[in-house]
């Protein structure tokens, strides 16, 4: 057991396997959607993404994004 008021560092490795599974499940009404672009990057640093632009509106109605994150993890 931990000295009372420690604190404990998530490895960032598991906030963003936490972030993949709610992307993949569809987390909220559906319109957003995310998951990885690479499979085999084991340090989770290229993701898609979908966003389904509400039918009421009249322009472009599917947007994909690839989202890169740096290699470095700052703590804050």
């Amino acid at each position: 057991m931990g000295k009372e008021g420690s604190t404990i560092v998530v490895p960032r490795s598991f906030r963003l396997l936490e972030e993949l599974e709610r992307g993949e499940k569809g987390i909220g009404d559906g319109t957003v959607s995310y998951g990885m672009d690479d499979a085999d990057d084991v340090y989770m640093q290229s993701w898609t993404g979908t966003i389904i632009v509400p039918s009421n509106v009249c322009f472009l109605k599917i947007f994909s994004i690839l989202i890169r994150q740096l290699h470095v993890y700052k703590r804050s």
